[in-house]
Formats: C-alpha cells, structure tokens, sequence
C-alpha cells in the first residue's frame, strides 16, 4: 500500500510504501526508479529545498534527484523508535525540518547541517502528526490525545 506521497515537481511524484520509495513521472504515471529506503513502512515524505527527506524506521534519510538517479545524501539518526511525521517549518525566515516519532519525541533538524537542534519531550506517546500553525506557532498531535 501507498503510506505516504510527495509531490516534488510538476513532473516528479515520490511515493513511499512498506519499505520501498518509487518516483514516478506525474504526467505518464509511470515509475522511473524504486529502491529499497526504510524498514518497514514509510510513513512520510518530504521536500525540502531540492532534497527529499522520507521517514519511517528510526532514521530519516535525505534523497536528492540527479537527473534520472536518485542518490542518498545522509541519514539522520536521534530518535529510539519509528519516526511517523515529518513536517517542514518556517519560523521567523528560518525553515527547520521537526520529526515525530513513537519515542514521544518531537526533534528539530537544520536542514543545511543535518545536524539535530533541539529535542522535545512534551507528549506521553507518540507523536502522529506536526503542522505548521502560520501564525508563528507549530502544533503537534500524540497518541496521548493531546496537541501542543
């Protein structure tokens, strides 16, 4: 099954399912590419600047597109459980990319350095979802049936 889509271009679609990423051309439908990215499914995809970022294990992995091939750039690491959300935020002209994971925690990655900035512990089960407010506030949805 499909867990997650990410539309990139007006040509490229992303798609991440029970373990395996697809770009697929938007106009053909077609897949272009597959390759094995996660354990288990991938729960979200997205982009970021001219990279994709795609979740699902413990780990994000950051993808960029080279004309046909698509090529690993990094892997984040920092949660202790499978990550559910991603979400991009601008906060004040600076975009962070926030992760959610079943570990209860929400973590804060720069995505220049990929370098995590900021951990946070707020929910009492896991995080499931992570939106940008626009009004200068993020909230976050738990297991626990709360929002922050």
């Amino acid at each position: 099954p499909i867990c997650s889509l990410c539309v990139v271009t007006e040509t490229d679609i992303w798609a991440g399912t029970d373990s395996f990423m697809y770009l697929i051309d938007n106009s053909t439908k077609e897949c272009q590419s597959s390759w094995r990215a996660h354990v288990g499914f991938i729960n979200s995809i997205i982009c970021v600047g001219d990279t994709i970022w795609s979740c699902g294990d413990k780990k994000i992995v950051v993808w960029k597109k080279q004309v046909s091939l698509v090529k690993k750039i990094t892997e984040l690491h920092g949660h202790t459980a499978r990550i559910h959300c991603l979400a991009l935020i601008d906060s004040f002209g600076q975009k962070h990319v926030w992760s959610g994971s079943f570990d209860t925690t929400i973590l804060i990655w720069n995505p220049n350095t990929y370098k995590c900035m900021q951990a946070i512990t707020d929910h009492r089960d896991s995080v499931r979802s992570i939106v940008d407010a626009k009004s200068g506030y993020v909230l976050s949805g738990g297991r626990d049936s709360s929002f922050i």
